[in-house]
């Protein structure tokens, strides 16, 4: 968790956001891919209209392929099957996979259970999550 001190020797304040910005430039290095994402939950949004409450893309580069998720529903799970043949990366297991999801500013990332039928990864995101699986040969 990063801690920022405002003032000097004042409070430190704590950024949620630091493990997903962590993680990200970590993992997510090479080409970028669309992802799609069929039967997530739906959002209204005021600018488009109704949305899918889940955004994904996928990196890829010479090691292998990570695929970030969000799911910004504040009430709805969202059950995810992910097609690897669609990022080319079939043939690739997955190596790591992380969920941070809590309100808490102490929050840190989770394991994220990933289920492999075939050429298929099936995960369930929780409400107002953010999520990346790493897949490598």
């Amino acid at each position: 968790m990063q801690h920022r001190r405002p003032e000097p020797g004042g409070p430190a304040r704590r950024q949620t956001t630091f493990y997903p910005f962590s993680l990200t430039s970590r993992l997510g290095r090479g080409t970028a891919r669309r992802v799609e994402i069929d039967g997530a939950p739906r959002v209204q949004s005021a600018r488009f209209g109704d949305v899918s409450a889940v955004n994904a893309v996928a990196t890829t580069d010479d090691a292998g392929t990570s695929v970030f998720f969000v799911n910004r529903s504040v009430s709805d799970a969202a059950e995810l099957v992910i097609d690897l043949r669609e990022l080319d990366a079939a043939s690739l297991a997955v190596v790591e996979s992380w969920m941070i999801t809590d309100a808490d500013y102490r929050v840190r990332p989770q394991s994220l259970e990933v289920i492999r039928h075939g050429d298929e990864l099936r995960v369930s995101l929780p409400a107002v999550s953010w999520a990346v699986i790493r897949l490598t040969a």
